[in-house]
């Protein structure tokens, strides 16, 4: 009997913004991991997103 696919689903939500990232494996386990390396990677990316859209002291000072 072959194992059955999981299929593992976590949805970030922030105010309008909402996002789903999904695992799929034969073991929960392995999904739960695998989805929690997608969940790091997307965090990571965000955090990186919302330092580039912080403004330096350079640009603070010219839009004072």
């Amino acid at each position: 009997m072959a194992d059955e696919t999981k299929t593992i689903i976590a949805t970030y939500v922030n105010g309008d913004e909402k996002r789903t990232l999904e695992a799929v494996s034969t073991s929960i386990f392995e999904g739960v991991e695998a989805l929690q390396e997608n969940v790091n990677e997307f965090l990571t990316v965000r955090i990186e997103t919302l330092e580039d859209e912080t403004p330096s002291d350079e640009e603070e000072e010219v839009q004072l």
